[in-house]
């Protein structure tokens, strides 16, 4: 099976499950009105990110900090929610990361996986992975930032709306 057929028919099995239980999903509306994008660009290819990564040292399991924190800091990026399917097999994950002004996604968190996994001598290129996301504009993240300090998911509650 290839990776979009394997990240659609995950999402459409929570989603099935999500409206058996009369709860909002995400998933459907990933599937109606997500954006997809395929492979990521290395982050040090823009000067913002390269300089972002080196002073906040992005961390494994830490793509709502590293995604949100940098796109508060830099205007030109958009911050996406959704699945990533890293490799086929791995089955997909909820995950969030930045695209840049050229339409490219940049993914601190993947990089940091590989730079750890490269650490333990056990290298892996994620460098291809499937994403499917929705934007949440970035006054969103810095109106729930202020008010929060928290890092956390929020195209949910950004959607609900659109999930009924």
């Amino acid at each position: 099976m290839d990776k979009k057929k394997e990240m659609k028919s995950y999402l459409r099995m929570i989603a099935k499950y999500n409206k058996e239980n009369n709860q909002p999903s995400l998933p459907a509306l990933l599937l109606k009105k997500g954006s997809w994008f395929e492979g990521r660009a290395d982050s040090d290819e823009y000067p913002a990110a390269k300089k972002w990564k080196k002073r906040k040292k992005p961390k494994v399991q830490d793509c709502f900090y590293n995604s949100q924190e940098f796109c508060r800091e830099d205007n030109g990026s958009r911050y996406f929610e959704g699945f990533i399917l890293a490799k086929e097999g791995l089955g997909p994950d909820e995950h969030c990361w930045v695209v840049m002004q050229d339409g490219r996604v940049v993914d601190f968190t993947m990089e940091a996986v590989e730079a750890v996994m490269a650490k333990k001598k056990q290298a892996v290129d994620l460098r291809g992975a499937l994403y499917l996301g929705l934007e949440v504009p970035r006054e969103t993240i810095i109106e729930k930032l202020t008010e929060t300090d928290w890092y956390e998911p929020i195209a949910e509650v950004f959607y609900a709306y659109q999930l009924k």
